[in-house]
């Protein structure tokens, strides 16, 4: 088994077959650019390419999975030498500066450093941008082969050069000028590509790199597997596919963190979701504190306040967290906006509400920031762990009703009978003797409101209680059947503290007014919606109804 180690940050680092290997998610995206590699002959306008995605979604993985793919490939690398630009070009202030920084990275990718770049800058005389421009080419063609430029943060190369003229020149030079073709990474569409009077507007054919699928992680993980000669994970996947897709929510299907999680795997889950996502977080810490530090104070008091509202938050709703006037806080978010740390929430009000980019950055700001925005994340982080069960997880309302059908009641459960079953797990004795006190009711549905009030109690004072937990989320489920959701709903409404069920509650909201789901966060909108499915189809949820007779044990 190798222990080649993933580069989180660099992939630059990592060898050729263990970078390809690693972009099994992208493939479908990376043989569709690599086929208008193919389709940009000589002599005919280029089809040039610019990737979108926020940061960690791999955009330097896939430029370099192209870099790789053309030099394996005798039909392409004949043709095309690729240049992988660094991940940030600082060196690049003007139209000039971009042709010396082309001829710079010439050298390296080919291996043929002489300093031109150098002496240009040194003996140049006139218009240096055609020399460096004219330099570049030249090699090109002494080459005999074309140049593949592929140009991470291209936003910030385009933005750095700020004559509109030299962008115009550039443009026009890359429409005709068919020995360059362009393939950019952007973590943003940003104003260079969509305004109408800016000379790249419509330029660039766009792929945009979303989050892996929960499917797609999972393939991931298996590569990741098979090429390191790891046999074990395949088993862990199937024996915990809950706490994988649970973990899969809460990480955003950030395919950075996948490499992180898959050692998560190798080293062995804990089948503890917040154990296990503890351990992710530790692994990114510095680099989200790291984030955030360098931000002005007032943009980190904004970020904090929008974070801490986890759900997609209004500009009036930040100016009073942070108590400052509203066009302050306008103007903060169009720089948070623009580092990509920040976006507007899709749909919704007509107001424009904002949100954390990266999701599980929003995760982990909760985690560390804060005990009610802790104690709000755990409670979710429960109820994702109930609703996203391993698959040798015991239902544990199935057991206490299997237990209290056994004991020989008959017609409608004593819900009591039930609820101590279940609580016999969960050393909670004090709860059992405070719930006994509950009076019995004769429908089901009765039952379920004389006992969730006192649970909910529980639940509040005891955070730690999960089989309590669990067992009075599938009532409030179970009630929203027998009833409807705004019964359900009105009954949390009438709670002193309903905080551990508060996503709960959201589904039925939720299905009285699908509008409602705008409002949440992505994350607690999937939660949301696998409560909804579990809410309309009645075998999902147990029927607590004992067989009509039932024999007693002697």
């Amino acid at each position: 088994m190798t222990s080649q180690p993933f580069a989180l940050y660099n992939p630059a680092l990592l060898p050729a077959d263990d970078l390809l290997a690693e972009s099994t998610a992208r493939l479908p995206m990376l043989e569709t650019l690599l086929d208008l590699v193919r389709g940009n002959h000589r002599g005919q306008p280029q089809q040039h390419c610019l990737l979108i995605g926020a940061r960690g979604m791999g955009k330097t993985t896939t430029l370099w999975a192209i870099a790789h793919r053309v030099n394996r490939d005798p039909a392409l690398g004949a043709v095309w030498q690729p240049v992988v630009f660094d991940e940030e070009s600082r060196r690049v202030g003007d139209l000039a500066d971009f042709w010396l920084e082309c001829i710079r990275q010439w050298e390296h990718a080919t291996r043929s450093p002489d300093g031109q770049a150098g002496r240009l800058l040194e003996e140049a005389s006139g218009d240096i941008e055609d020399q460096a421009r004219n330099g570049f080419l030249k090699r090109v063609d002494q080459s005999g082969r074309r140049a593949l430029l592929l140009i991470d943060n291209l936003n910030e190369v385009l933005s750095s050069i700020r004559d509109p003229e030299q962008l115009h020149r550039l443009r026009a030079f890359l429409m005709k000028d068919s020995r360059v073709m362009v393939i950019g990474g952007a973590t943003r569409y940003f104003d260079g590509i969509t305004s109408v009077d800016q000379p790249f507007y419509d330029f660039f054919r766009y792929f945009e790199l979303r989050p892996l699928t929960a499917e797609e992680m999972e393939t991931c993980l298996l590569t990741y597997a098979k090429h390191r000669g790891n046999t074990s994970i395949a088993l862990t996947l199937a024996k915990l596919s809950g706490t994988v897709r649970a973990l899969h929510l809460l990480t955003g299907g950030n395919p950075r963190l996948v490499k992180t999680f898959y050692r998560l795997l190798d080293e062995g889950l804990r089948g503890d979701i917040r154990a296990d996502l503890e351990r992710l977080m530790d692994e990114f810490t510095p680099y989200f504190k790291a984030t955030v530090d360098v931000l002005p104070v007032q943009q980190q008091r904004i970020f904090d306040a929008v974070a801490l509202a986890w759900d997609p938050v209004e500009v009036a709703t930040l100016a009073t967290a942070t108590r400052l006037p509203s066009n302050q806080v306008s103007a903060q978010l169009r720089s948070l906006v623009k580092a990509s740390l920040v976006r507007e929430a899709a749909g919704g009000p007509k107001r424009k509400t904002y949100m954390v980019a990266d999701r599980f950055s929003n995760i982990h700001y909760l985690m560390r920031h804060g005990r009610a925005a802790r104690n709000r994340l755990d409670w979710f982080v429960a109820l994702v762990r109930l609703v996203f069960s391993d698959s040798d997880s015991a239902d544990i309302l199935a057991r206490a009703a299997r237990e209290a059908a056994e004991s020989g009641a008959e017609g409608c459960l004593d819900a009591r009978s039930v609820l101590h079953s279940a609580l016999a797990r969960s050393e909670s004795a004090e709860a059992r003797r405070a719930l006994m006190k509950v009076p019995l009711c004769a429908g089901e549905a009765f039952a379920w409101q004389a006992v969730l009030p006192d649970l909910v109690v529980w639940c509040v004072a005891h955070p730690k209680a999960d089989k309590v937990f669990d067992f009075a989320v599938e009532g409030f489920l179970r009630l929203a059947q027998l009833a409807k959701p705004s019964q359900a709903l009105a009954l949390i409404d009438s709670l002193p503290d309903a905080t551990p069920f508060q996503t709960v509650r959201d589904a039925f909201v939720t299905h009285g007014n699908r509008e409602h789901l705008h409002a949440l966060a992505p994350e607690r909108q999937s939660v949301v919606l696998a409560l909804l499915d579990r809410i309309a189809a009645p075998s999902a949820v147990l029927r607590l109804r004992a067989p009509k007779r039932v024999a007693r044990k002697k």
